[in-house]
């Protein structure tokens, strides 16, 4: 064996370690915690409370979508009041139309589209002893117009100056009456013969028309002095005319015509 003694090493004193106090307060308190929470938990009443909790969640969750929906009746409601109420005024609008104004409605549109004309009775005829005519009638076409209807007074007084060979002063005078829209009559022509008046139809001048009026001729001019006259209008103004007038005069008829929109006659069906 050896003598050498064993070397010694120095022994350090372990000390064990020490929590700091920070950390120890800190798991004092979440051990608090959860401590309270357990507490809590085992009470009776906790369990309890809760449930309110949940029912009261549910009560307002369950008020709001009342309200929604409270809200989305109400609406539809007033939509659907505010769409009868139109039907409703449609309703009476149409009703109103059909029913109560029906007879001025179609009153209007007659006065729109139909135009009256009065028809001038035939004149009698004077005769001799003998059964022989001596004064007689006959047919001729006088030309009016219609001044409402008329859209270019200018130009057609030109047009009809020209076929009655009218004097520019003639021309002028049926120009301005023409303009005169407050009247719905003058004439153009009185008692021109037929074929003047077909060349003056054939024009198709708006707000002009004619119609058939009797003239009235002599067999004899010699018996004028006897037999007398008659004026543009068909009343005697002397002889035998004036004498028995009113028993030559007849009775005047009317007749009515459709006209569209710009003043021409519309053709009749049959």
């Amino acid at each position: 064996m050896s003598d050498t003694a064993p070397i010694r090493r120095p022994i350090r004193n372990v000390q064990p370690r020490r929590r700091s106090s920070s950390r120890r307060t800190v798991d004092g308190q979440g051990d608090m915690r959860r401590g309270s929470h357990e507490r809590d938990a085992s009470l009776p009443g906790s369990s309890v409370g809760g449930f309110f909790n949940a029912i009261s969640q549910y009560g307002v969750t369950k008020m709001t979508t009342n309200i929604h929906a409270g809200d989305m009746r109400k609406r539809i409601s007033a939509m659907f009041m505010v769409i009868l109420l139109v039907v409703a005024l449609v309703y009476l609008r149409v009703l109103s139309l059909q029913t109560f104004r029906a007879s001025d409605y179609k009153a209007e549109s007659i006065a729109q589209r139909v135009r009256t004309e009065v028809i001038r009775a035939p004149r009698g005829t004077i005769l001799d002893r003998d059964g022989q005519e001596l004064a007689i009638p006959v047919p001729t076409r006088t030309i009016f117009a219609d001044p409402r209807e008329v859209t270019d007074p200018v130009t057609t007084a030109r047009a009809l100056a020209t076929v009655l060979q009218m004097t520019p002063d003639e021309e002028m005078d049926l120009a301005q009456r023409l303009q005169n829209k407050q009247s719905s009559f003058t004439y153009v022509v009185r008692q021109v013969d037929s074929q003047l008046a077909k060349t003056i139809s054939d024009l198709n001048l708006v707000g002009i028309s004619s119609y058939r009026e009797e003239g009235r001729v002599l067999t004899s001019e010699g018996l004028r002095p006897i037999v007398g006259r008659v004026d543009i209008d068909g009343v005697g103004i002397g002889g035998l005319e004036l004498q028995y007038n009113e028993a030559l005069t007849g009775t005047p008829g009317k007749a009515s015509r459709e006209v569209n929109s710009r003043g021409q006659n519309i053709a009749s069906a049959n």
